[in-house]
């Protein structure tokens, strides 16, 4: 299937599965995908910008978790500040925070209505979270040590189709009512 782009820099439409090009991304075009040959792009002098740390990726989905959480597009500034006490104060991390949040609204299903617009929950709820996670992990482990791996040796056995046998007993006729008279 051929990917038919327009070229960000001389305006050329190239298939881009078969030219060698880059995605370009800048603040103008972070919601829509644009592409650029490669050489166009060094002769621009486009810089690829770095990728994100493991720790922006946690934050991210945190992020967005709580934005589909509450039916928002923005977090207000009580959850930021939540956010950074818990990283702050209580050394939590972005993806045990996520974790909490998942286990209490998704697992335990309770309502975001008695949430008052926060995440405030999460301290209360740690300790279990971490026991539910841990707890996850070890069985894992465990299982993957019982795991054994065998190697059968898989013998073919041909069977000889059956052979029609032969009866030594006699046919015996059959006759009808009428004809026994």
């Amino acid at each position: 299937m051929a990917h038919y782009v327009k070229c960000y820099y001389c305006n050329e439409t190239f298939d881009r599965d078969k030219k060698p090009c880059i995605e370009i991304i800048n603040d103008k075009t972070k919601n829509k995908p644009r592409w650029a040959h490669e050489a166009c792009a060094k002769v621009n002098g486009y810089i690829k910008p770095p990728e994100m740390t493991q720790n922006e990726q946690d934050y991210l989905e945190l992020e967005n978790y709580i934005k589909k959480l509450f039916k928002k597009d923005y977090l207000n500034a009580k959850i930021i500040n939540q956010i950074y006490t818990y990283k702050n104060t209580y050394n939590y991390s972005y993806s045990g925070m996520l974790k909490c949040l998942k286990w209490w609204y998704e697992k335990e299903q309770h309502q975001t209505e008695d949430a008052n617009e926060g995440i405030g929950i999460i301290p209360f709820i740690w300790d279990r979270v971490y026991n539910y996670y841990k707890e996850i992990f070890d069985v894992n482990q465990y299982n993957e040590e019982k795991i054994v791996t065998l190697n059968h040796k898989t013998k073919i056995v041909t069977i000889p189709p059956p052979s029609p046998r032969i009866s030594s007993f006699s046919k015996k006729e059959f006759k009808l009512l009428e004809e026994e008279e």
